[in-house]
């Protein structure tokens, strides 16, 4: 057994820090690293194996190459979660076959007792992975800097990583797509368009800005909307559509948009009233805006452009999936030069 690629744990940490908003304390890279700070490692050793949090260890992928006994035992342990697939490789007249799994650490955390097997792969990890694994403390050491593919960034999606080994080769469309995830930041999307954007959910992995530990930013926000008198005792209401718009997305239609205002309006007293979080997010708008990082396989991202860049998918969406095909070429021409072929 051999690991040829993993994800570096800075993805995992700007994961985290989103759900939380916990950008103050940590999770700022430049680019994906696994030479995280001990205050970041922390905080993934907390929300992995303190509080459980493992959705954001789904986005931490690992690829192995293995003997075919390896492979037959990993198929045993697959309950859904696992990537596996092999290619034909032709030397003269013998074709044998090369065996690839692509697993994520939320799998290999919860499996660790299993098997034998895992194990095995859990010693392959760079050693801040592994110590996350046995909930270690953190160990000062330079591990590996990742320059990445591109530097996508458009007004609601950001690329953060693609985890691909670049010695498979990208024609080999089987390997491809059990090797090759992306991970995005969307950001500034309606509730209502999370909700599509999930529905995209066949090996999906999604950590979202947290509405228990967040709405409190609507605390110090004056009122939205306020009344003026005019003739004769009848008032006019004002809305503020432009300082709305950092919280909730409007449409152009006028009607709508003061119902939404409004919506948002009565969200703010509910919270200044002392309302819990999770009682007042059940009065959220559908056009409450949210981020979220999602890590992806490379066709499932693609079937999802087919899909949402289309005059029948709500019009939200299809003003991302045109960034996201943008991004999407941007990517296959840069691995198309680096992948061996």
């Amino acid at each position: 057994m051999k690991l040829l690629a993993h994800t570096p744990l800075s993805v995992a940490v700007v994961a985290g820090r989103t759900a939380w908003q916990s950008f103050h304390k940590g999770g700022n890279y430049k680019s994906p690293t696994d030479n995280i700070t001990e205050e970041d490692y922390n905080f993934l050793n907390r929300l992995f194996n303190k509080y459980k949090h493992l959705s954001v260890a789904e986005h931490l992928k690992y690829t192995f190459f293995m003997t075919k006994e390896e492979y037959d035992e990993i198929e045993v342990l697959d309950d859904g979660y696992l990537r596996k697939g092999f290619r034909l490789v032709a030397d003269g007249i013998i074709v044998d076959k090369e065996y690839y799994v692509t697993v994520d650490m939320r799998w290999m955390l919860e499996h660790k007792e299993d098997s034998d097997i895992i194990k095995k792969m859990i010693h392959q990890a760079p050693i801040n992975h592994f110590n996350l694994f046995c909930g270690k403390i953190y160990a000062n050491v330079m591990e590996l800097d990742y320059e990445p593919l591109v530097k996508f960034s458009d007004e609601n999606v950001d690329f953060l990583y693609m985890h691909y080994n670049p010695r498979v080769p990208y024609k080999d469309l089987n390997i491809w797509e059990h090797l090759v995830y992306v991970t995005l930041r969307f950001k500034n999307i309606s509730r209502a368009m999370l909700q599509e954007l999930v529905r995209h959910d066949d090996y999906l992995a999604a950590t979202i800005k947290s509405t228990r530990y967040t709405l409190k930013e609507l605390k110090n926000e004056r009122e939205f909307i306020w009344t003026k008198p005019i003739d004769h005792g009848r008032v006019t209401y004002h809305y503020d559509f432009e300082r709305a718009k950092k919280y909730v997305k409007l449409t152009g239609d006028d009607l709508v948009d003061k119902v939404i205002v409004t919506e948002l309006e009565d969200l703010r007293k509910l919270i200044l009233s002392g309302k819990s979080n999770d009682v007042a997010k059940f009065a959220l708008p559908e056009a409450y805006l949210t981020e979220g990082i999602l890590t992806i396989p490379i066709r499932n991202l693609k079937n999802m452009i087919a899909l949402r860049d289309s005059r029948d998918a709500l019009w939200e969406f299809q003003d991302v999936a045109k960034q996201l095909r943008k991004m999407y070429e941007e990517l296959k021409s840069v691995a198309l030069q680096n992948i061996t072929l």
